[in-house]
């Protein structure tokens, strides 16, 4: 039995980590039995970040991809065995455009905001007590701010960083074409990557640069098609509140957006998924602590 920790849901998300929602989604394409443990505090974590798995209690492994290698190389996942090595190349390609590029533009619009600024405040730290919640969210803040300055786009400012958003955006489109996934008409891994990371940009109901600029892409469409995730499997047993919520904006869920879905085994309709959801608040407040390591890494979503 696999057990996944990651961050609580909020944003109409999932997990507000793109790096959650990514391994989550890998999970359930590979139908992989798991249980979700829900914790913001990373120093529990073994690299003091999240996500990461405990399996049958024993063996831990942190990192999406290293999860994921583990998963391929035990044979739980098998959507990448059709792939050939060009198209294994590719897939490491978008892999890092989408993590190691267009993740830090997604952190920026997120933390450095200062109109959403109040949404990431009262979402992660409104469970400190008063003293602590005072000092720590501004501590946070400017170890983020550093850890962008280091990285070197945030030494850009927010024009530059737009049109590098739009750069992205427009790679990815043109990977895509007219592909219903990204390569190809077979879903893969990297299609996890990337719905995990547009999904963090699309749905949260704050406005950021970063939303904007999807938004306003010349083919809007590829942004909110792209969230299609035709085979998605989800059993009634693993969903949390917002875990089918991502899939339409407020709860909304398309045909278009749940062809194909699974539901303990049987074919389900727009209706059947719209069964599952409850109301709930768009924002959930993590209330689990969100603390600096003794290595100085923290919360970065």
């Amino acid at each position: 039995m696999i057990e996944l920790f990651q961050y609580p849901p909020a944003f109409n998300l999932p997990s507000p980590s793109p790096f959650c929602v990514k391994l989550e989604l890998a999970l359930k394409l590979a139908n992989v039995r798991y249980s979700n443990r829900y914790d913001a505090d990373v120093r529990k974590a073994p690299k003091a970040k999240l996500p990461y798995i405990v399996i049958d209690g024993t063996q831990t492994i942190a990192d999406s991809d290293l999860i994921l290698r583990y998963l391929k190389d035990s044979g739980q996942f098998t959507a990448d065995e059709w792939l050939s090595d060009g198209q294994r190349a590719t897939c490491v390609a978008i892999t890092r455009l989408v993590e190691d590029h267009l993740y830090w533009l997604l952190v920026d619009a997120r933390w450095l905001n200062d109109e959403v600024w109040p949404v990431l405040k009262g979402t992660f730290f409104a469970g400190l007590p008063p003293i602590v919640r005072s000092i720590v969210p501004g501590v946070v803040r400017r170890h983020v701010r550093r850890t962008l300055h280091g990285h070197g786009l945030g030494r850009h400012s927010p024009q530059e960083l737009r049109w590098f958003a739009e750069k992205d955006l427009e790679a990815l489109d043109g990977l895509l074409g007219e592909q219903a996934y990204m390569l190809g008409e077979r879903i893969c891994s990297v299609d996890a990557s990337v719905y995990g990371m547009l999904a963090s940009i699309y749905y949260p109901d704050f406005e950021t640069p970063l939303k904007v600029a999807a938004l306003e892409h010349p083919r809007r469409s590829f942004v909110h098609d792209r969230l299609r995730i035709d085979q998605y499997a989800v059993r009634s047993s693993d969903l949390c509140p917002a875990d089918l919520r991502v899939f339409g904006q407020r709860g909304a869920l398309p045909d278009r957006l749940v062809r194909g879905f699974a539901i303990d085994g049987a074919r389900g309709s727009a209706g059947d998924c719209q069964k599952l959801l409850r109301p709930a608040s768009t924002t959930h407040t993590v209330r689990s602590r969100i603390v600096m390591s003794n290595q100085g890494d923290q919360l970065l979503m």
